[in-house]
């Protein structure tokens, strides 16, 4: 198994970022838009997903959770931060795999941090059960300040 594989996912993005003109980083190809790619790119890029895909499910099978970030630093202003936005969660949503985002705590302006932990796939209810003691463990929800 190839050793970085969140690098590959991370990778994968920034490609499919770029290809689609720098579009919004949920939406990288629209049906039309999907329809006009050559077919060696979009069988290209299928395959690229799927060998990601089947990396990700061999890893797994020795790991039953992943605990890691939601983002690289605590809540961004609206509108900033979108070019690191996907990096810690692209991965998962790529695999398929079941995500249960807690608050962990707050950054010293007060802004919220969160923890994502993933699961196997068809696996939801083990990422619920972790997110559901850490949570307990931390202490949840807690309601911001105003500023």
């Amino acid at each position: 198994m190839e050793p970085d594989i969140l690098g590959r996912a991370y990778e994968y993005l920034l490609r499919k970022f770029a290809e689609g003109g720098g579009a919004s980083a949920g939406e990288f190809y629209t049906p039309r838009e999907w329809s006009d790619l050559e077919g060696g790119k979009s069988v290209q890029l299928l395959a690229d997903w799927d060998r990601f895909r089947t990396d990700m499910l061999t890893f797994m099978e020795s790991v039953e959770i992943i605990l890691c970030p939601t983002a690289p630093g605590p809540a961004p202003l609206h509108g900033e931060g979108l070019e690191t936005m996907f990096n810690y969660t692209l991965p998962y949503s790529l695999t398929g795999q079941p995500c249960v985002v807690v608050p962990s705590g707050r950054s010293r302006d007060g802004l919220p941090i969160g923890v994502q932990i993933v699961g196997r796939v068809w696996r939801e209810d083990q990422a619920v059960a972790a997110a559901r003691s850490i949570e307990t463990t931390i202490g949840g929800w807690r309601q911001p300040s105003m500023i």
